[in-house]
């Protein structure tokens, strides 16, 4: 009888063992912090989008978007032409490049995705010249934002940061890569540009993180079907 009972038990834990691995994370939330409202943005400055999180970032990638506040209070986005894609959240910052076509305004917001899904978005602020000051006229916004000009990363990590947007109907693309010098004595990372277009965006993996889990839940399978083995014969 007690025998019977450890072996019900070993196949109940190989069983538990082998599917909390294929349980999904958890959605994490983090914050924007930068822009803020007090942020004042120029066309076709390089800035820096920074965001803060009590969760572990670790192994998630985001998207970064632009976008404003409509008249009827909700923001639209051009989820079409991401300003960066394929950051580590981890680095908690990325560099991108305030469009240059953006009519000059108070009401706009960046938008951060993560791994493909609405996470959070910055307070409103402001897009201006160095020598023009008005009023966004929201009417006529783009259908196609523009950017040109290579943008340094914000950190040390590989990333894929979205240098150049092409002009209304642009669907070329190209590759190019910067170097930014790191504080430390770590390898110096490189942006990668793309068009918006969204063709041949490059993606960052975690490979080492996958083999792991992919490791774990197979001793955890072995462990199953050894119980089951065990339990049978």
């Amino acid at each position: 009888m007690v025998m019977v009972l450890f072996r019900y038990l070993v196949l109940l834990w190989a069983t538990v063992y082998a599917w909390s691995f294929r349980i999904p994370r958890a959605t994490v939330s983090p914050t924007i912090i930068s822009p803020s409202g007090l942020s004042q943005w120029t066309l076709g400055s390089v800035q820096t989008v920074e965001w803060v999180s009590d969760e572990d970032l670790t192994g998630l990638n985001g998207t970064v978007y632009m976008g404003y506040i409509q008249k009827d209070g909700n923001p639209f986005l051009w989820k079409d032409q991401p300003l960066a894609e394929s950051f580590a959240l981890a680095d908690l910052a990325v560099n991108v490049r305030c469009p240059l076509n953006l009519p000059l305004g108070s009401h706009y917001v960046i938008a951060l995705s993560i791994n493909g899904d609405d996470s959070d978005i910055s307070g409103v602020f402001s897009v201006n010249d160095f020598s023009t000051t008005g009023t966004a006229d929201f009417s006529a916004t783009p259908s196609a934002l523009s950017t040109v000009g290579n943008v340094p990363s914000a950190t040390i990590t590989r990333t894929s940061v979205v240098g150049v947007i092409g002009t209304s109907g642009s669907s070329s693309s190209s590759d190019q890569s910067t170097q930014s010098t790191p504080t430390t004595s770590s390898p110096v990372s490189s942006a990668t540009q793309s068009t918006s277009s969204g063709s041949a965006r490059p993606t960052t993996t975690n490979e080492p993180n996958s083999a792991s889990a992919s490791l774990t839940a197979n001793m955890g399978i072995v462990a199953m079907v050894m119980g089951a083995f065990w339990f049978l014969f």
